[in-house]
């Protein structure tokens, strides 16, 4: 399985996705992650001003980030491990579902603390 091109490109998509996350996440922590149509949480709250896009993504950096470092052990493990194809479709059954719940977690978490905002409410405290 491992000296087929496929395994190699599956392998270099998850570390490549798992690192665009990390880099999403941590300009998310930053605050330098600008308002945009490309990278973040682009709900119709979180677009409407910049202060909720910032405040939606502060609050959620965590989960964002963890979301790429799932998928970088994922890419890593293919590589190191090489494994069966049944191992393979576990691994990346696995980090593909444990990314989409953390990110669709950080999506509604975004999404309710941008609307609170524009509601004219402030951000609960963490």
């Amino acid at each position: 399985m491992s000296g087929e091109p496929g395994f190699w490109v599956l392998a270099l998509t998850l570390l490549l996705a798992g690192m665009a996350l990390i880099v999403v996440g941590r300009k998310q922590k930053a605050g330098t992650l600008p308002r945009n149509w490309v990278a973040g949480l682009r709900t119709w709250e979180t677009m409407r001003n910049d202060d909720a896009w910032h405040a939606a993504h502060t609050a959620t950096a965590g989960m964002v980030t963890g979301a790429g470092v799932v998928q970088v052990i994922a890419g890593a493990a293919l590589v190191v491990l090489q494994p069966s194809e049944e191992v393979l479709l576990a691994i990346v059954l696995g980090g593909a579902g444990l990314t989409l719940a953390l990110v669709l977690a950080a999506g509604v978490r975004g999404h309710r603390l941008a609307a609170r905002m524009n509601r004219g409410h402030d951000p609960p405290s963490e």
